[in-house]
């Protein structure tokens, strides 16, 4: 069959199906998906449900989760000694090929043929809305709804290595002695389940650049304030409120344009879930709006990458002064996992005056709220 023979055949699209067969389409578990020859074509994907394919948004009762764990990486503090790598492989028994944890290495420029060594510990974010999750076709990768640990099921997986493909940060490896997909689970199975308070990694490290936390409070006003100091004196410096006549303006409805700079549509997830019927922000007078021109400010998420500079910086222009800038995540804050990279910006702050940093890879939907709210003063 050649081309033009390809192009004369009617369109298989979803659109020419009638309606009995789309019901029975999605309870299949197949994903509608894909341009073909200027037409659609349905590109299946097997799974056990839609949902798992089509992923539905987490309601009010997954949150927060008892115990909720979470962890912080101090970034200016790791030094590169691989202790914790060391402490992961012996803990976990991770093989030489694999990874649970792993130290990314980039050169920031700070001055004319000047570069600083920077050094950042990665592993699973246990993100609130995980694409693992939502696009392994047996359910082997699961978040558990008591404490919101992804999770694997390594009974079911059938190496089909989907969910590394939806990793963002690459945080899984594929295990060839057990055959199935591994990834960082906070050491549960060996730790914190027999009664440590700790992971491998937080213990073994030496300049408490990983700690773990359940305090959602973490945003700020100033990109000092990021840094809590050294081990032992941590100072926590929340958010303060807007000035005065900012507060008048803003106080009761504020309204953001959404500006995904780059991102990998983690921290864009989380703050969708906001919108859910479970933490419904328009109860606070806060809003996303559509045109930049109906804002009160931007809602920055991503690297802000030199293809998304100039849109940034029009969408910033076109909101009416006075105005305010929310970098939200470690990409849009410094560049995350990408600082050093020549393709990005660093984050927002090089672009826009930045009022308020929501930390987080990506941010728990409490942390963005309260970080808001505290803007507001209205915690």
């Amino acid at each position: 069959m050649n081309i033009n023979e390809l192009e004369k055949m009617e369109n298989e699209g979803v659109d020419h199906l009638p309606s009995l067969e789309r019901r029975t389409f999605l309870r299949a578990g197949l994903a509608i998906t894909g341009l073909f020859m200027g037409g659609t074509i349905l590109s299946l994907t097997s799974a056990r449900s839609a949902e798992s394919a089509i992923a539905p948004l987490p309601g009010k009762h997954n949150y927060p989760y008892k115990p909720h764990y979470a962890m912080v990486m101090r970034q200016n503090l790791c030094v590169d000694c691989e202790l914790c790598m060391k402490a992961c492989v012996e803990t976990n028994h991770v093989p030489s090929y694999g990874w649970r944890t792993k130290i990314l290495e980039a050169a920031k420029p700070i001055g004319p043929d000047q570069r600083e060594r920077i050094f950042m510990p990665v592993l699973c974010n246990q993100c609130n809305l995980p694409q693992c999750t939502r696009v392994c076709p047996t359910k082997a990768t699961y978040k558990d709804k008591t404490h919101g640990i992804v999770m694997m099921d390594i009974k079911k997986c059938i190496g089909c290595l989907t969910c590394q493909e939806g990793c963002p940060y690459n945080a899984r490896y594929f295990n060839e002695e057990k055959h199935a997909v591994d990834k960082c689970n906070f050491c549960l199975d060996t730790r914190l389940s027999k009664g440590k308070k700790d992971t491998a990694c937080v213990e073994a490290c030496p300049h408490g650049a990983v700690t773990r936390t359940s305090d959602h409070r973490m945003a700020v006003r100033r990109r000092e304030d990021l840094l809590l100091g050294a081990p032992g004196r941590e100072e926590l410096r929340l958010a303060a409120a807007l000035d005065a006549k900012m507060k008048s303006l803003f106080g009761r409805s504020l309204r953001l344009r959404q500006v995904s700079a780059g991102g990998c549509n983690a921290c864009e997830a989380d703050i969708n879930v906001l919108g859910t019927i479970g933490w419904d922000l328009g109860r606070f007078g806060i809003q996303y709006v559509a045109s930049p021109r109906h804002a009160d400010g931007v809602l920055i998420t991503g690297p802000v990458t030199k293809g998304m500079e100039l849109a940034l910086q029009k969408t910033w222009d076109a909101v009416p002064e006075p105005r305010i800038a929310i970098a939200l995540g470690a990409c849009a804050i410094s560049g995350g996992p990408f600082v050093g990279h020549p393709q990005h910006n660093g984050g927002a702050d090089p672009i826009v005056p930045i009022d308020l940093y929501i930390p987080g890879c990506p941010p728990h939907p409490l942390t963005i709220l309260d970080g808001l709210l505290r803007l507001l003063d209205r915690v």
